[in-house]
């Protein structure tokens, strides 16, 4: 194996591939969406928002920012009396150059508790479409903004089952 060809191998192990290099940076990105899934199934708030840079920004449909503390308190609420959760996010398209990248990302958070009147389980799947811009900080992807072009939730009677 030639010297070129180890480097080369090596920088990617280690994550020093260029951002140019759109494969390798889908999956980096998709890597932190797997990641944030982890921490909503966890029930943690924190964990499921870490991927995001110190200076992220949420913008609502309307392009109003959001404010951040506002939506943590919403996801307390929300994942609180919840029995199970479930986020997946599926990249749609995807756009790198070097130290950024951008993406359309279908987003599905479920949630099942039980309905505080019937005390049976229902579960609600909150759909997003979002436009995410990304940025390479010290070798790691990260959240930089966050655009939501559609939202939407479906409510269903019954025990969490993942909706595609």
């Amino acid at each position: 194996m030639s010297n070129v060809l180890r480097l080369l191998l090596l920088a990617i192990l280690l994550g020093g591939a260029s951002a140019a290099d759109q494969p390798g940076a889908q999956a980096a990105v998709q890597a932190a969406y797997d990641r944030a899934a982890l921490g909503a199934s966890l029930k943690y708030v924190y964990g499921m928002l870490s991927h995001r840079s110190s200076d992220f920004e949420l913008f609502d449909r309307e392009g109003k920012k959001i404010d951040l503390t506002l939506e943590r308190d919403r996801f307390k609420l929300l994942l609180g009396p919840a029995t199970r959760v479930q986020l997946s996010s599926k990249i749609l398209s995807f756009q790198a150059k070097p130290g950024q990248a951008t993406c359309r990302v279908q987003q599905i958070l479920s949630i099942e508790a039980a309905d505080p009147d019937s005390k049976s389980l229902v579960t609600t799947h909150y759909r997003s479409d979002l436009q995410d811009l990304w940025m390479q900080e010290k070798g790691r992807w990260r959240l930089r903004a966050c655009s939501v072009v559609d939202q939407s939730l479906e409510r269903q009677p019954g025990a969490l089952q993942v909706l595609k």
